[in-house]
């Protein structure tokens, strides 16, 4: 995007057979010169190959199994036929726009999902004539599918396994680190700062009560100096890698930073006031907490995730679902 207009994000999880699932990790760093593009036969679709093959044509995105994932923009009014791989399963989620899929033109609007059968040679798709405003330049549509595994799964939080006892030394790794990092060269722009050390910023909550003697306790019991740098500030850095200006964080945040990291050093007695006092101040209500839960998972493990789990659902029947 040069300047101002609509942009979409979408985050895609690619299951990987049972054999592949413990291969070294990578990244591929893919950018819009890099994708194949095609056109249909009379020019009214413009197809971006993101990764697998369409009718010969090769995407840059490499891949363990056998997938095709496709951005295409289709005129108002035109038909495309894609030529699909036998076997492989098909969806096509919309980015913007209206149209119709299959065989019986089910109409497919923004936001929406069409999952196929086992779609046979070819994907038939129809724009719609006439297309929203923020529509007009054509149906945008992500059109992907792939070769089915068809083996046991195991799921949680963002990993998918064969069995549970995958799922927990895949959570081992994340934490040990041997999942690998983005390389500095894939990076656009300098990182910016990782959450500063100072936790008279970091915990200046409203209405928090007594905070420097619970951070004074909390640095003690955790080895630490009140007012050095300490376990609980690297803790936070850890938990919350994503760099955010401390000047910018709402209370809201620094009460979710506060709870992330409590978690995450196993600070119970603390960390229940906390949520406590998240609830019946307002600073958070009980969807923000749950959700919270599912982000920290991979970063506290699943025996942490599951006690703050059980925390969090028992301070909200005390206080009370609102």
């Amino acid at each position: 995007m040069a300047k101002g207009g609509l942009f979409h994000g979408v985050q895609l999880w690619v299951n990987l057979p049972r054999a592949r699932k413990w291969v070294p990790p990578r990244y591929q760093d893919i950018r819009g010169r890099d994708l194949t593009l095609v056109a249909s036969d009379d020019g009214s679709s413009l197809i971006r190959i993101i990764a697998g093959s369409l009718a010969g044509h090769e995407g840059p995105g490499v891949t363990y199994t056998p997938i095709t994932y496709l951005h295409a923009t289709v005129a108002p009014g035109a038909r495309l036929a894609l030529p699909w791989p036998g076997g492989f399963s098909a969806m096509v989620y919309v980015l913007g726009g209206d149209g119709h899929v299959g065989p019986d033109g089910r109409p497919l609007h923004e936001g929406q999902l069409a999952v196929y059968g086992m779609a046979g040679d070819a994907l038939c798709l129809r724009a719609a004539d006439r297309q929203p405003l923020a529509a007009r330049g054509g149906w945008e549509v992500l059109v992907l599918g792939g070769l089915p595994i068809r083996e046991p799964i195991a799921r949680y939080g963002p990993f998918v396994m064969n069995t549970r006892e995958e799922i927990i030394q895949a959570f081992e790794d994340y934490q040990a680190g041997r999942m690998g990092i983005i390389p500095r060269s894939a990076c656009r722009t300098a990182p910016r700062p990782m959450i500063g050390c100072r936790t008279d910023d970091l915990l200046s909550l409203p209405g928090s009560g007594n905070l420097d003697e619970e951070v004074d306790h909390l640095m003690r019991i955790n080895g630490g100096e009140p007012g050095k740098h300490h376990p609980f500030a690297a803790t936070v850095e850890r938990i919350f890698s994503e760099a955010w200006s401390l000047n910018s964080l709402t209370g809201r945040d620094r009460r979710l930073l506060l709870i992330g990291a409590l978690a995450g050093l196993g600070v119970d007695d603390m960390l229940t006031r906390h949520l406590d006092a998240a609830l019946r101040t307002g600073d958070l209500n009980p969807g923000e907490l749950r959700d919270a839960v599912a982000f920290l998972v991979p970063y506290l493990g699943l025996a942490r995730a599951a006690k703050l789990h059980a925390l969090v659902e028992e301070l909200i029947d005390r206080c009370g679902e609102t």
